[in-house]
C-alpha cells in the first residue's frame, strides 16, 4: 500500500513539475485570454524589399531591366508566392531560383542575365492574377510567365487560420472544460486534436471544391476560364505561359490530394497548357517542419527552398529552351 501511494504522489510530482514548467513555455495556440498567437495579417514594415508601386515585393521596374539582355520571367501566385511571414525577400523561391539561373549563366560565360518578378498577392485567384498581368504586361515585359497555383487558388477556401476562427471554435467546444481552460498540459494536446480536426475538415473541403458534383466545383470552374483567359493573353502576347502547382503542405508521408492534382493536370493538357507539380519534392518530409509556424501552414525558408530545388530544373529547361521565332526578342 504505502508503495502505491509513493508511485501515486510521484506521479503527481511529475505531472506537477511539468504543469509548471508548461506554465512558463508554452503560449497557447488557438488564443484565448492567455494572448493572441493567431497568425496575423503581415504588415509591410516587416518585409524587405519594400513594395514597389504595384504594390509587389520587388525593386521598382528600372530601365535596365527592360534590355534585350534580360530574360524577364513573371511568377503570378498568392501568399505562397508571396512569402507571407518571410521577411527576406531572398528567402522566397522566386529570388532563389532567380539567383540559381543567373549563377548558372555567369558560369556559362554568357552576357545574359535573369530577372523574375514575384507578383504574388496574398489571397489572390487567377482572377486576380488577369488583372496584375494586363498591368505589368507593357511595363515588365515578360519572356515567361508562370502561374503558381497552390491548390487553395481554385477554391474559395482561406490559407491563414485566422479566417477560420469559427470552425475551429466549433470543434474546440468538444474539447473544452475545466482542464482545457486551466492545465496546459491537457491544453497542448487538446489544441493538437483540434488542429488535426480541422485539417481534416481542411481537406474534405478543398477535394469537394474540385472533385464533387457541379455545385460544390463552382469556383474552380470560374477560376479554370481566368487561367484560361491568361493562357490566351500570354499566346497572343507571344510569351510562354505555364502552370505550377504548389501542394497543400499537410500529410506529405500519405498525401490525399493526388486526385485534385490530377483533376488540375487534366484542364491543363486539354487547354495546352504546359504544368508541372512541386509535390513530389515534398513528399516523405514532416510538412510541420516547413511550416512558418505550429498554427500557420504556408512554407518557411526551408519550405521555400524545396520549392525552389523542384521547381529549378523544370525552369532551366524551360527558359534554355530555344524560342520560335514567334517569341524571339521580348514577344511584342
Amino acid at each position: 500500500m504505502a508503495n502505491l501511494v509513493l508511485s501515486l504522489l510521484s506521479i503527481l510530482l511529475t505531472l506537477g513539475i511539468l504543469e509548471g514548467v508548461m506554465r512558463l513555455v508554452y503560449q497557447p495556440l488557438l488564443g484565448g485570454k492567455e494572448g493572441t498567437p493567431w497568425p496575423q495579417l503581415d504588415d509591410w514594415a516587416d518585409y524587405s524589399p519594400p513594395p514597389n508601386r504595384f504594390g509587389h515585393r520587388e525593386e521598382e521596374i528600372a530601365g535596365d531591366l527592360l534590355s534585350e539582355e534580360v530574360t524577364r520571367i513573371l511568377f503570378h501566385g498568392d501568399s505562397f508566392t508571396f512569402g507571407s511571414r518571410v521577411p527576406r525577400g531572398e528567402d522566397r523561391f522566386s529570388d532563389l531560383l532567380e539567383a540559381r539561373l543567373n549563377e548558372q549563366a555567369k558560369g556559362g560565360g554568357g552576357g545574359g542575365r535573369y530577372h523574375i518578378y514575384n507578383a504574388g498577392v496574398r489571397s489572390s485567384n487567377p482572377r486576380h492574377w488577369v488583372k496584375t498581368f494586363d498591368t505589368l504586361l507593357g511595363a515588365y515585359r515578360p519572356d515567361y510567365v508562370f502561374a503558381i497555383f497552390f491548390l487553395r487558388s481554385g477554391t474559395d477556401l482561406q490559407t491563414s487560420l485566422i479566417f477560420h476562427q469559427d470552425i475551429l471554435s466549433r470543434i474546440e467546444v468538444k474539447y473544452d472544460g475545466l482542464l482545457y481552460r486551466f492545465s496546459r498540459v491537457y491544453r497542448y494536446f487538446a489544441e493538437r486534436m483540434i488542429l488535426r480536426e480541422f485539417s481534416e475538415y481542411y481537406q474534405r473541403e478543398l477535394s469537394r471544391a474540385y472533385l464533387d458534383e457541379e455545385a460544390s466545383r463552382n469556383q474552380w470552374q470560374v477560376e479554370k476560364e481566368h487561367l484560361k483567359t491568361l493562357h490566351e493573353k500570354c499566346r497572343e502576347a507571344g510569351i510562354s505561359f505555364h502552370l505550377i502547382i504548389f501542394p497543400l503542405l499537410y500529410s506529405l508521408e500519405d498525401y490525399p490530394f493526388y486526385a485534385v492534382e490530377e483533376e488540375i493536370v487534366r484542364f491543363a493538357r486539354e487547354e495546352g497548357i504546359p504544368v508541372y507539380s512541386l509535390t513530389p519534392g515534398f513528399i516523405g518530409k514532416q510538412a510541420h517542419t516547413l511550416w512558418i509556424a505550429e498554427n500557420d501552414q504556408h512554407p518557411n525558408e526551408e519550405g521555400h527552398r524545396v520549392a525552389a530545388d523542384t521547381l529549378y530544373p523544370y525552369l532551366e529547361q524551360v527558359v534554355n529552351r530555344p524560342k520560335p521565332p514567334s517569341q524571339e526578342g521580348t514577344g511584342f
